[in-house]
């Protein structure tokens, strides 16, 4: 009996993807024409210049809302909006500039990319930049990190 439950869950399981791929709704197979991918690394860089106006506005929330609720690598959601709150209380407005990007895979709802950056401080004391790479997912239409890692 078990065995038959078990038969009929993953028959329906598979069903129900074959009909979410069939009607568009999931990447099972689809990889993205060159038209689609360039709309989604536009879509990618609209991202970060949404970085880059929570810095301009030093707006803690605004930042750490970039990044997936359940973030962990390498800071939870909730340290980097301390993180945010101390950085802007301290420094106040900033300059986020993506310097470099290149788009390792980029698919409709997740993508890897290594990007150098700088932030500039108006004092210039709280500057910093590197390269990392980060993974990024769709979620409701927004593009948001769920991971980054610096690179050397």
């Amino acid at each position: 009996m078990r065995f038959e439950k078990y038969c009929a869950s993953l028959s329906a399981l598979l069903f129900s993807a074959a009909l979410l791929s069939l009607a568009g709704c999931g990447s099972f197979h689809h990889k993205p024409n060159a038209e689609e991918t360039q709309g989604l690394q536009q879509e990618i860089r609209s991202y970060y210049a949404s970085v880059a106006k929570a810095f301009e506005t030093a707006n803690a929330q605004d930042l750490a809302s970039r990044f997936t609720p359940e973030i962990t690598t390498p800071m939870t959601r909730d340290k980097i909006m301390a993180w945010g709150t101390d950085f802007f209380s301290k420094q106040g407005r900033a300059q986020f500039r993506v310097e470099n990007l290149v788009f390792n895979e980029t698919g409709p709802a997740s993508a890897v990319v290594t990007l150098t950056y700088s932030v500039t401080t108006t004092d210039g004391k709280g500057n910093f930049g590197g390269t990392e790479r980060d993974v990024l997912v769709k979620r409701g239409g927004q593009w948001l990190m769920a991971s980054w890692q610096a690179q050397k």
